[in-house]
């Protein structure tokens, strides 16, 4: 066994795959954890992850054509714009021969170009054997996250990749310089389920909204044939993602549906007005009150309210509209005991702090359930006017 270890770590890949069909069990799963061990060691950049992403989770295998846009276009630290702006990409290959040459260099001696018999590209883009596709499903994609800090269970690795593929797509078809509504008009008179959920519980509406893209959202809206109050798997709708991302143009579009459940509550207690308040969009906090449909003072499974999270977070002008609404509580306390005064303290959030003090109906000296008072938390958290400020109250009080 370790002879034949040894001229794995020197040899093709494809050598793994017929030394497992010749191992028994035991020594099967050897080859495995040394196989991944061999992954960790080459595979290390983001280009060849992203790759492998593809290969493994794409329901038909990419042309080298599709590639080239697919990694172009999967840049995770920024959203390009326009088409023009994803081919000036450091991932965008000028032609279909530099795009084989990457994946030569750096597929790891895993990934290979194939002729295709079919129509329009020439080659194709895959695992150089379909046991390699069931190794990344089954280990490889977790393994690959790991090498970038995330440490993640085989399938939500899974999810993960699914989660990238949809994102690239929604990102692509936007990216246009004239969105080609075709594919999705045509949607509208065939049998398909543009509603079909994942694995996640994303619907293509969901991956939209959350997106931020409000051509494709009134596009799927149009087609009466998504169901607008659909959940993810933290139980969060359509409406929810768009006013926890400050998406005001969509967030208007799902309000005019008429069916949208404006006050919804995710796993978390949360609604589409807390998720708004506590992040700080002014506009769909104001779009959510006008329908007067909205519970102001929710708690969540923590027990904090809007008012508690816009509080600690300085939203200054969403404390103020809370505050002249006079439908909350004020001094609430959370599941730790903490109120809103005492987040805002120990955030530094002076000017929050003092209105809070002005209601004259906090208890400046409350304590939490560590026995911390505002100040302490404050003194602790080393906020110097927020400090100056509640002495002042104190001695005022005294």
């Amino acid at each position: 066994m370790s002879a034949l270890l040894n001229v794995l770590q020197e040899s093709p890949v494809w050598i793994f795959v017929d030394a497992v069909d010749e191992c028994g069990d035991e020594n099967a799963i050897k080859l495995v954890d040394y196989f991944k061990l061999v992954i960790m060691k080459t595979a290390t950049a983001l280009f060849p992850i992203r790759l492998v992403q593809w290969i493994s989770s794409s329901t038909r295998p990419l042309s080298v054509g599709e590639m080239r846009w697919a990694l172009a276009g999967d840049d995770p630290f920024q959203r390009q714009n326009s088409l023009q702006q994803w081919q000036l990409s450091e991932e965008y290959s000028r032609d279909n021969t530099t795009m084989e040459s990457k994946i030569r260099t750096f597929g790891c001696g895993l990934i290979e170009t194939v002729p295709h018999g079919g129509e329009g590209e020439s080659r194709i883009v895959q695992f150089i054997h379909q046991s390699l596709q069931d190794f990344f499903l089954k280990w490889g994609l977790s393994t690959l996250e790991a090498l970038n800090g995330y440490q993640t269970s085989p399938q939500i690795a899974v999810g993960h990749a699914h989660y990238t593929l949809a994102r690239t797509c929604i990102l692509y078809l936007t990216a246009a310089a004239e969105i080609n509504c075709a594919i999705l008009q045509r949607a509208r008179s065939l049998i398909l389920d543009i509603d079909a959920p994942d694995d996640q519980g994303w619907t293509p509406l969901l991956c939209a909204v959350f997106e931020g893209c409000s051509a494709i959202t009134k596009l799927l809206l149009d087609t009466n044939k998504v169901h607008v109050n659909a959940r993810d798997q933290c139980g969060r709708t359509a409406l929810a993602l768009a006013a926890e991302r400050g998406h005001e143009a969509i967030v208007n579009l799902l309000l005019r549906t008429g069916t949208v459940e404006v006050d919804s509550r995710d796993r978390f207690g949360r609604s589409p007005f807390w998720w708004a308040t506590a992040l700080g969009h002014e506009a769909v906090v104001k779009l959510l009150l006008d329908t007067g449909k909205v519970e102001v003072d929710l708690k969540d499974v923590d027990g904090q309210t809007p008012l508690w999270w816009a509080a600690g977070l300085g939203h200054e002008a969403i404390v103020l509209k809370l505050l002249e609404i006079g439908e909350v509580d004020v001094d609430i306390r959370d599941r730790f005991g903490q109120t809103p005064l005492s987040w805002a303290a120990e955030q530094g959030r002076e000017t929050t702090a003092r209105w809070l003090l002005d209601t004259g109906i906090v208890n400046i000296e409350s304590r939490d359930i560590f026995g911390q008072t505002p100040l302490l938390r404050a003194a602790g958290a080393g906020q110097w006017t927020t400090v100056q400020l509640l002495l002042g109250y104190l001695q005022r009080q005294n």
